[in-house]
């Protein structure tokens, strides 16, 4: 979707149905996710970094805001194979 995008407005085309922007805003345009962006954008993070950095987020928020960037491709999660598990949260390319 990002790609698509990318070419939408490469090409100066207008936001027609067809055209991925308005996608990509759907899943980065909450509040929540504009600002789980900018703090990944300073390097991967944990979970609990993440909530103290984003001050006033729920659990139930950054959960729900992490798995909707993951699924379109903006956030990759890793999960380490220790005990407790250890999951960090970074930008994809």
């Amino acid at each position: 979707v990002i790609k698509q995008a990318r070419a939408c407005l490469a090409k100066k085309q207008e936001f027609s149905p067809t055209c991925a922007v308005p996608q990509v805003l759907e899943h980065i345009g909450s509040k929540w996710a504009i600002l789980i962006i900018y703090a990944l954008s300073q390097g991967t993070k944990r979970y609990s970094q993440l909530q103290q950095q984003i001050e006033g987020v729920s659990p139930k928020m950054l959960i729900q805001n992490l798995r909707k960037l993951e699924a379109c491709g903006l956030v990759r999660r890793v999960i380490h194979p220790v005990v407790p598990p250890q999951v960090d949260y970074s930008l994809t390319p």
